[in-house]
Parts: structure tokens; C-alpha cells; sequence
């Protein structure tokens, strides 16, 4: 689990890594470190407009 409660498999924060639509993230030899400003960032924008029911469009 990411930041925020979104649910992201480590196979496809790899995948997003090669075709782009990832975290932005640094490299350590070949591990990739994700800074948590980053990954916050990315989870927020994934997460969409806030809601006040379930009939809202939200933003």
C-alpha cells in the first residue's frame, strides 16, 4: 500500500516505470528509491476530486 490507502503491486510501479505514469523516483544502482513527496503527489493524483455523496461527479 501507498500513501493515501492507494493500493499499487510493486510489479506495476515497475511496469509504470517503463511506459511512464509512475512516481518519479531517484535510482540506487538499479533500485529505484521513490521519495515520499513523490509518492504522495502520484497517489493524490490518482485518487481524483473530493466527494460530499455518492451522486457527486466530484471534480
Amino acid at each position: 500500500m501507498l500513501q493515501h490507502g492507494v493500493k499499487c503491486a510493486p510489479a506495476t510501479m515497475s511496469k509504470l516505470r517503463s511506459i511512464g505514469g509512475g512516481a518519479r523516483y531517484n535510482k540506487c544502482g538499479a533500485t529505484p528509491l521513490y521519495p515520499r513527496e513523490a509518492l504522495d503527489e502520484w497517489a493524490l493524483a490518482r485518487l481524483g476530486g473530493l466527494k460530499s455523496s455518492t451522486s457527486d461527479a466530484g471534480d
